[in-house]
């Protein structure tokens, strides 16, 4: 359910721990007196600039709040001079749902630097408050594995399990998160939520800033929201307070960039130059290369080559020698660590994999950065406030031979040279360099435009009555390569081969022979093949009661890709997966004379390009499709525009051939056809062109003949209604006039 994420207020409940201690205690309050209950985990009395529990008196709530409960209050108190963070959450479990999934809490903390101070954590029933803190199941986990993600640190996962909570409750907990990174040094920078994707009661943000301390920087997403700004003992206090917080409307598939959720940030830096220079001293490049390097170096200088060439052996080292893993322990959060570790372990995240690329590169002689980037804001990089919390990723920068070449070393299963391959749009960034002053623009993309996926299916008939042997295959070119290769390294050829065959199963709704899978992999030119070869039964079984029997040949694998709007009521524009090209050609090779109408179709819009074809080669007929996506986004106002394209578009991925298999037909040949054309509708002038250049027994059927459907009825109970139902009288004079003598 989407509950908000309150800033500082606990991180994901989802790390499973390899190693765990229950600790159950009872924990009295005493006073002012403060009690470690665990390691980095203390229960204390609140600090006197933070809201008292006293300020919240519990009022109405909706019913029917979303997952199943309803936040009353949230509260973020930052003194950055005492480097503490004080949080409030209050609220009301509505449902046994909301109870189920919300009676427990959790903190992440890294005991090393980092303290959450308890001060209470009550419910309010029947008109009074209940006090849980001095009797509670807390669970301490260490946090460091989660092999999903190769993420390992020093971390712990808090957990209180509320006991005795029911439906009903007002839920009323705060606590102090005190400590940061010493890395950071001196430097403040944060944000907090000034919305969610929830109802919320009130909402009250409040920093207190030294008046002595220096200027302190704020600005608010996505729009401005001015906060009160007041002097309160010594500080200069900004404070936001907002009651009864609408949900805001989150769309599935928004853009790249698009901000929804208002929030604010905080930083004290001067300027992203002064960032720049704070990483320096983080990325020493005059390190010495450990032998690992050193002895690549001479091989791929043996090797020769041109400057690109060498550029890509070196990338390819990183990626495929160094393995991904991740363990930002301490000041590694945002430190590499050595060298010489880094190749003694193999093994390295981000930081250290582009630190041993980019002296590797420059080994080579070729000129090479590390750049910040931020995966998440990439192009918004260029709205936010400086802070080195900004980032979340490393990335290489290379002069060329004049070109800037893009690399990222922690990608895996690339192919080939530079500057063709694959490298996402990061919009901004951040050179880890003296000579920076500001963020870096245009940071890729890079080898996007051959991103290009073609797959040809190839129908073999000997007779429509009898089995058909299916041929299919693909080629995947660029990124589309990239992801192949990996995929078939991690799920292996035989869970593909179950994959396909499946496809084809659910598509034709038959049960395949299939033939091994033959896979090419020509990493240079970064293209892989792969050929599927199945045994069908017949495509065309004869139907009771009937002469005839259809088969859809559907550009299927075209329309798996067809981004749509799962929404009819939107608020925000609908992103576009690009880049996106797929082609898909069917192939039917005809055991008899058949003749089918030529067609052509092509459509262009400002979101996507569509060419589609239908040609005959003596008894091969060959249905072309091509689709390729050329924007990022589709703007709200355009979203029923583009709808309607695609609609349009749709009209022509399926293509139905009818089969006459009775003996009644005089002078019938065999496996007798007759096309009932392209899939919902055709212009009128396209079906007499078609009539009147059509030969031998081919026929396209707009939908003026009546192949057209309505929503809902398949285009097989269609052929039932509309053409079965007059075969027997209009089908049967036009193939006498059509034939030729």
């Amino acid at each position: 359910m989407p509950t908000p994420n309150f800033a500082k207020t606990s991180k994901a409940f989802g790390r499973f721990a390899a190693l765990f201690l229950i600790l159950s205690v009872w924990l009295p309050l005493l006073g002012e007196a403060a009690e470690e209950i665990a390691d980095g985990v203390w229960v204390a009395s609140p600090p006197g600039w933070a809201e008292s529990k006293e300020d919240f008196t519990p009022g109405d709530s909706p019913p029917y709040a979303e997952g199943g409960i309803f936040y009353h209050r949230t509260a973020d108190h930052f003194r950055p001079d005492e480097d503490s963070i004080f949080s409030r959450v209050v609220y009301e479990f509505q449902s046994k749902a909301g109870l189920e999934d919300n009676a427990t809490l959790s903190w992440n903390v890294d005991p090393e630097f980092e303290e959450i101070r308890l001060h209470w954590i009550r419910v309010y029933r029947e008109g009074r408050w209940i006090d849980l803190l001095p009797e509670i199941d807390l669970e301490v986990v260490d946090a460091r594995t989660d092999v999903r993600t190769w993420y390992y640190d020093n971390s712990k996962d808090v957990r209180v399990i509320l006991e005795g909570v029911q439906v009903g409750d007002i839920l009323d907990y705060g606590f102090t998160r005190t400590g940061s990174n010493p890395i950071v040094k001196d430097h403040f920078s944060d944000s907090a939520s000034l919305g969610f994707s929830v109802p919320v009661g009130s909402i009250d943000i409040r920093l207190d800033w030294p008046k002595d301390r220096g200027e302190l920087q704020y600005r608010t997403y996505p729009t401005r929201i001015p906060p009160e700004i007041y002097e309160n003992d010594g500080y200069e206090v900004y404070q936001w307070s907002i009651e009864d917080s609408e949900a805001v409307i989150l769309d599935s598939r928004l853009p790249q960039g698009y901000e929804v959720l208002p929030w604010v940030q905080f930083s004290d830096w001067p300027g992203w130059g002064a960032v720049a220079q704070w990483a320096v001293d983080l990325y020493p490049l005059d390190q010495e290369l450990p032998p690992l390097l050193v002895k690549e170096a001479g091989k791929i200088e043996k090797a020769g080559g041109t400057p690109l060439m060498k550029a890509t052996k070196a990338l390819q080292f990183i990626q495929d020698v160094i393995r991904y893993v991740s363990i930002p322990v301490g000041p590694h959060s945002y430190q590499p660590y050595p060298p010489e570790t880094i190749a003694a372990r193999r093994y390295g995240d981000c930081k250290d994999k582009s630190l041993l690329l980019v002296l590797l590169l420059r080994k080579l002689g070729i000129d090479a950065d590390l750049v910040l980037v931020s995966t998440d804001d990439r192009q918004l990089l260029r709205r936010r406030l400086p802070t080195q919390a900004a980032f979340d990723h490393v990335l290489v920068q290379a002069i060329i031979e004049g070109e800037t070449i893009w690399m990222d070393p922690t990608d895996s299963h690339e192919g080939g040279v530079l500057p063709m391959r694959y490298f996402s749009d990061f919009g901004y960034g951040l050179v880890i360099s003296p000579d920076t002053t500001d963020l870096a623009a245009k940071v890729g993309p890079q080898g996007r435009d051959g991103a290009l996926a073609s797959t040809t299916e190839s129908f073999y008939f000997e007779d429509f009555a009898k089995p058909v042997k299916l041929v299919v295959d693909s080629i995947y070119e660029g990124r589309n390569a990239d992801n192949l290769r990996w995929d078939l390294a991690t799920d292996g050829l035989d869970s593909f081969a179950r994959a396909y065959t499946n496809y084809y199963a659910s598509l034709y709704d038959v049960i395949p022979e299939a033939q091994p899978l033959a896979v090419e992999d020509e990493r240079e030119m970064n293209q892989v093949r792969i050929v599927e070869e199945y045994g069908l039964p017949t495509l065309f079984p004869s139907e009771e009661d009937s002469e005839t029997t259809v088969c859809n040949f559907s550009a299927q694998i075209i329309a798996d890709q067809i981004p749509e709007p799962s929404e009819k009521i939107r608020s925000g524009p609908f992103a576009l997966p690009r880049p996106l090209h797929q082609i898909q050609t069917i192939e039917i090779h005809l055991p008899d004379d058949s003749d089918f109408g030529a067609e052509d179709f092509s459509m262009e819009n400002q979101w996507f390009r569509y060419d589609f074809s239908v040609s005959q080669n003596e008894r091969v007929l060959r249905i072309h499709h091509d689709f390729e996506i050329l924007s990022d986004f589709v703007l709200l106002e355009d979203i029923d525009a583009y709808q309607k394209k695609v609609d349009e578009m749709k009209d022509y991925l399926d293509y139905y051939i009818e089969v006459n298999l009775g003996d009644s037909w005089p002078e019938k040949p065999p496996g007798f056809l007759k096309s009932l054309g392209i899939a919902f509708s055709q212009p009128a002038s396209e079906s007499e062109a078609s009539d009147d250049s059509s030969e031998g027994t081919g026929q396209a059927v707009g939908p003026d003949s009546g192949a057209s459907l309505e929503k809902g009825v398949s285009r097989a109970e269609a052929l039932g209604f509309s053409v079965v139902s007059f075969f027997a009288g209009v089908a049967w004079a036009a193939f006498l006039w059509r034939r030729k003598s």
